[in-house]
């Protein structure tokens, strides 16, 4: 049986950057929200993830922590110095960001928690955590 597609006006304004090291998660998970999101731009690193932030100004922001060039820390504080409303979702398997409160997706990622997730993100009906101190933790814990 073929996937549907729930591609809707508001869904296909709707832009998010997914950032993950991993080649296999991030063609399964960029494939996966992009049934429901059409713009999804997915990257490697943190550094290409930085640019492409600038250049297109998602609405969404997911990132793993720990990847190669620059790390999810750097680049959550980088988009942070510049922008503190945009959404960011963690995904992480790193046992010490847990107990954070942050908006965080434990690794193996679970697709219909990250959609449930997005999905309230997108209709304005998810209050996500932007707290700078939380951030510095994350920092801290992951290096």
């Amino acid at each position: 049986m073929k996937a549907k597609d729930y591609h809707t006006n508001k869904n296909s304004d709707f832009k998010i950057l997914y950032v993950e090291d991993e080649p296999v998660a991030n063609l399964l998970v960029t494939k996966f929200l992009k049934r429901v999101y059409p713009n999804v731009y997915s990257e490697y690193n943190g550094l290409d993830a930085f640019a492409r932030y600038k250049e297109i100004k998602p609405d969404l922001v997911i990132t793993d922590l720990n990847m190669p060039v620059m790390c999810g820390c750097i680049l959550i504080r980088n988009i942070r110095e510049i922008d503190r409303e945009t959404p960011i979702i963690v995904t992480s398997a790193n046992q010490e960001v847990f107990d954070l409160k942050i908006d965080l997706v434990k690794k193996p990622v679970n697709l219909s928690i990250l959609m449930s997730k997005v999905k309230a993100i997108a209709s304005n009906t998810y209050d996500f955590c932007s707290d700078i101190d939380i951030e510095y933790q994350l920092y801290e814990i992951t290096h």
